[in-house]
């Protein structure tokens, strides 16, 4: 089951998150996937103001659990993920990116098909399949999630 939070972010925190410099670098989701092709992958500094206050947002909505990674998933045309686990007791992804319902781009969480509306937080376990698509034309901005790994207390 997905926990979908709509409106989870607000204009001046999309604003930060779309804006906010990242240096880049390549990482696959299943590397024992033939499927598997890499995307990028940035990992905030825990010295970012957003980190801390992100985090007490997902606390609020979610519970307390333990920070275990942090970090963004960039996705060009053509960089669809793998199907994988995360090996941790909640994942929640937050979609930063524009987006636009032509584009696609969706996350699958085992049946369930989810759209990266701009702002909205899902969370779901940490050990269900599931796999992020690339926005669907080559003309589409790039696709940025924030992935917040998390494990219980």
């Amino acid at each position: 089951m997905v926990e979908v939070f709509d409106n989870f972010l607000d204009s001046e925190e999309i604003y930060y998150l779309q804006t906010t410099e990242k240096h880049w670098t390549m990482q696959s989701s299943c590397e024992s996937n033939p499927y598997n092709l890499p995307f990028l992958y940035y990992t905030p500094s825990r010295e970012d103001k957003i980190y801390d206050h992100i985090s007490k947002k997902i606390e609020n909505n979610i519970g307390k659990h333990s920070i275990g990674r942090v970090y963004f998933n960039g996705q060009s045309y053509g960089q669809d993920g793998s199907f994988h686990v995360d090996n941790c007791d909640k994942t929640v992804l937050i979609y930063v990116s524009p987006y636009e319902w032509e584009w696609g781009g969706f996350t699958q969480v085992g049946e369930e098909i989810i759209a990266p509306i701009t702002g909205r937080m899902i969370a779901f376990d940490g050990m269900t399949l599931h796999k992020g698509f690339s926005f669907s034309r080559q003309t589409c901005p790039m696709r940025i999630s924030l992935a917040y790994k998390l494990n219980s207390k």
